[in-house]
């Protein structure tokens, strides 16, 4: 549905302005693979190694107007996963995050420079915990939901090209984006053990982000 969205953004701008515009698509990613270990102190309290995926991405499809400047919608997709192993000493965890958000985006772009401001009218995140005791047993294992979120973005950066109309170089992205309501289930049990519910406090989830970014103009 967002994704639609987003297309329906871009192809009514296009019908507006085709005599005069171009199609833009930019598409941003950085996937990152960590690990490491807490170390330990005791020889019979040993840690076990964490491992962590994380991957970023964003999508904006618009029309590149006369002087430079740009119209589209934005879609993006984000997922951090981090677990440390269990051991027959000390207790494992696992935690997963994913967000989507998407908007309407206004920007610029010249050469080798863009620019891209995005107001975020919607977005949800969902964030999993998980405990696993010294046996290798979830003892607890919750997903909260948060939903009806709203902020914005920005992103700047520098494109050299590579073939025809592609570009491709480094940029970087700030999002802050915050969340209305949220869920809680126990997976567990598959009983929904918060019902949806306004935050006192908004969850939010911001950042920069360094990125790298392909650029197609037609």
């Amino acid at each position: 549905m967002k994704i639609k969205l987003v297309l329906a953004v871009a192809c009514g701008a296009l019908a507006l302005n085709s005599a005069h515009a171009g199609i833009y698509f930019n598409e941003t990613f950085f996937p990152s693979i960590s690990g490491g270990n807490d170390g330990t102190t005791s020889a019979t309290n040993v840690t076990g190694n964490t491992s962590g995926l994380n991957l970023a991405s964003g999508s904006t499809l618009g029309l590149s107007l006369p002087g430079g400047f740009i119209i589209g919608g934005s879609f993006n997709y984000q997922s951090i996963k981090i677990a440390q192993a269990f051991t027959s000493t000390v207790q494992g965890s696992e935690r997963s995050i994913s967000a989507t958000e998407f908007g309407p985006t206004l920007g610029y772009a010249m050469g080798g420079f863009h620019f891209l401001a995005s107001y975020l009218v919607g977005g949800n995140m969902s964030t999993r915990d998980k405990q696993i005791d010294t046996a290798g047993t979830a003892t607890s294992d919750d997903t909260t939901k948060s939903s009806s979120g709203s902020g914005f973005q920005a992103q700047i950066g520098c494109t050299f090209s590579i073939a025809g109309n592609l570009r491709f170089g480094p940029s970087i992205a700030y999002r802050n984006i915050k969340y209305n309501q949220r869920e809680v289930t126990n997976n567990l049990t598959g009983v929904v053990s918060s019902a949806l519910t306004n935050y006192t406090t908004k969850a939010a989830n911001s950042g920069f982000s360094p990125m790298l970014t392909l650029i197609a103009s037609f």
